[in-house]
Order: structure tokens, then sequence, then C-alpha cells
């Protein structure tokens, strides 16, 4: 209901635990107490479960466990490096990426595989209707970086497999994330700012025409990098993170 956010920290050790609270910042509530780093936490449609990743067994995979932080359950238990976990809409899915995007089904059964393009694929994101897939691609030329690869964001169509790059730019694009009507999507680029690599937060039209800037990081005036953008259920804010040298907050910015 848009009322919880769920959230990575080392704020109680080295590796990050997974933590509560209210939109507002009131109420943290720790819910991993692991020995390992447990990181990119996500609620699903219900508020019933979370998903994250973990190395708890000893390989990165795929966890999920009750809002409560009882009853965690690896559910990709695979040699592979599993991450990102998101879950589709309509509760019943999981996309996740090794380094390609693959979906399973929540109880972890039904494996199946996304996409299959050179380099590697991360970040999934589900449209609201559950027809569209966005992710971020690293691909292996066309970016302005010493090795010249680049960072963007694709779409698909899921039953057809139709794939476009929407964001086309020679800075490092990604972390796209779907509006709750479909028609926008949020993503962190460092278009702005590639000298100082620091990333700030865009909103663009579907298709990826258009894109605004809602943040201005600076970072030669330690003014912040923004990434990880997520839309508020009403999609009148975005929460991120902003990291400023080792510090790491969550915000939540007001869309005019």
């Amino acid at each position: 209901d848009g009322s919880k956010i769920v959230f990575e920290s080392t704020r109680d050790g080295p590796d990050a635990d997974i933590f509560v609270m209210n939109v507002d910042g009131t109420g943290v509530v720790q819910l991993t107490r692991n020995e390992v780093a447990d990181s990119t936490p996500a609620f699903t449609p219900d508020g019933r479960f979370i998903v994250w990743a973990s190395e708890l067994d000893g390989n990165l995979d795929v966890f999920r466990m009750a809002a409560d932080g009882s009853g965690a359950v690896n559910l990709t238990r695979h040699p592979g490096t599993d991450g990102h976990p998101r879950v589709s809409p309509d509760g019943r899915r999981v996309y996740f990426n090794t380094t390609e995007i693959y979906t399973m089904a929540l109880d972890g059964s039904d494996v199946r595989r996304v996409t299959e393009l050179p380099d590697w694929d991360t970040y999934p994101s589900v449209s609201p209707d559950g027809k569209q897939l966005l992710w971020r691609r690293i691909a292996p030329t066309g970016g302005k970086s010493e090795s010249g690869r680049n960072s963007e964001v694709f779409w698909m169509d899921l039953a057809s497999g139709e794939i476009r790059n929407v964001t086309s730019h020679q800075a490092y694009d990604g972390w796209p994330a779907w509006s709750p009507d479909g028609r926008f999507f949020a993503f962190a680029s460092n278009r702005a700012n590639l000298e100082f690599e620091a990333f700030d937060i865009y909103v663009a039209n579907a298709d990826g025409s258009n894109p605004v800037r809602v943040t201005f990081g600076d970072g030669d005036q330690c003014t912040g990098s923004w990434t990880k953008p997520s839309f508020s259920a009403d999609g009148k804010r975005i929460l991120c993170t902003r990291t400023v040298g080792a510090s790491v907050d969550v915000f939540v910015i007001e869309l005019r």
C-alpha cells in the first residue's frame, strides 16, 4: 500500500542487512541479522513477502521471507550469481538476473530465461500490466568511458520478444523503474556529470522520449549521486538513494 519502505543498510555492522520502516522514516525494524551481505530487497505487491539477494547459503541467491522477517526460503539454489529480484505486479512471478534476465514462480519453480544478449543484463522491472520489461544492459561499445563500454536501459515486449534500446546515450543509464500507470519510467544516469561520475534521477516517457532530470547531484561539489529510483504507489513521489562519499541514504522526492 506504499506505507512501508524496505531497504538494505550496514547500520548494524559491516555487512548489509534488510530493514523496513514507515515511508516517513519512522519505525525502523531490522529483519535480517546474517553474517553475510543482504541486498536489493523488494516487497511482493500484496505486502506479505519480501524477496532479496543474499549469500546466506554460500552463494548469491534469491530468497523470500515473510514481511516480518520470518520463514526465509532460498528460491534459486544455483551455482550462478542470482540477484536484483523484483516481483511481477500480479505477485505470481519473480524476475532476477545472473548475466541474463530470468523469471520464476514465487516459490522458485518454473524457471525461464527471458533475455539472450551479449554481456550483462540486470535490474529487471516489469510494467504494471505485466506485458513489458525494462532492464539495464551493459553494452560492449558506445560508451564515453575508457573501456568504451556502456550501460543502457532496454525495453522488451514479453509476448513477442521485441527489444528496443530506450535510452541510447553515451552516459551510463540504468536502474529503471516503471510508474504505476505504465506511462513513464524512472532511471539513473550520469549524463549530466560524466567527468564526476555523479548520477541523477530522470523520468522519461515509456518509449524513452523526453527524459526530464529530477535530481541535481554533483560529484565535484559533494552534493551526491542519486540512483535506484522507484515510484510511490500513487506515482507522485520517487524513492531513491543518495550517495555522498561513503554514506548512502534513502530519500523521497516529490514530483511536480
